[in-house]
């Protein structure tokens, strides 16, 4: 798009407001659905559209930094993403659960699970020291020093905020606390058949043929 920017001036100037409404308005609105999200794979699709919208508002303040930011942006947020899904399939594939509602005491069980959990949620939410973090402040001073309105950085500004909290609770919810039913059935089967293991979603004692 901001290739296609340059080549054409005055097309881009034309869209370039409503590509910015509909980027900020993207952001927030998936900050807000995150607020009642209770699947582990629904919290990470929605926070792609929250991502979704800053990289869009990055793009339409038609600056190189904006160009810049919406690169490094979709590089990190893809990176978080993917471990994040990472996670979810492992708890999947143990728990036979992704329903927040379902699972708790995640990190006294599942350490590692929970670790890695930590870092794809600090991650998505631009903790420093992680890849999003830059981007996400070249965004805003992209768009800052565009003609775009404040309001819009102000409502991407209010989805990743609401994409933060909603992470964090979740996150804080399935991690800690007393483990859930689901955890603690796991932790009888393998106190019963420590040496089963799971092979697509189902529990297979080790020497005995897949299915």
């Amino acid at each position: 798009i901001h290739i296609a920017g340059q080549l054409a001036p005055q097309g881009a100037a034309a869209f370039q407001m409503p590509l910015a409404v509909l980027a900020a308005v993207t952001s927030l609105y998936g900050g807000i659905a995150l607020l009642g999200q209770h699947e582990l794979r629904r919290v990470n699709a929605y926070c792609t559209i929250t991502y979704a919208g800053i990289i869009g508002l990055a793009v339409a303040a038609g600056t190189p930094d904006g160009a810049t930011a919406a690169i490094v942006l979709t590089a990190g947020r893809t990176v978080a993403s993917a471990l994040l899904i990472i996670v979810n399939q492992m708890i999947h594939s143990r728990l036979q659960t992704l329903s927040t509602r379902e699972l708790s005491g995640i990190a006294s069980t599942f350490p590692l699970i929970a670790a890695l959990m930590l870092i794809a949620v600090a991650g998505l939410a631009g903790v420093p020291f992680f890849s999003v973090l830059p981007g996400l402040i070249m965004a805003e001073v992209s768009v800052w020093h565009s003609a775009l309105p404040f309001a819009l950085m102000a409502m991407t500004v209010a989805g990743f905020a609401l994409m933060i909290g909603a992470l964090g609770y979740l996150t804080a919810k399935v991690c800690t606390g007393a483990p859930s039913a689901p955890v603690a059935a796991y932790v009888r089967h393998l106190a019963e058949d420590p040496f089963d293991i799971i092979v697509a979603g189902q529990r297979v004692p080790v020497g005995v043929e897949a299915p």
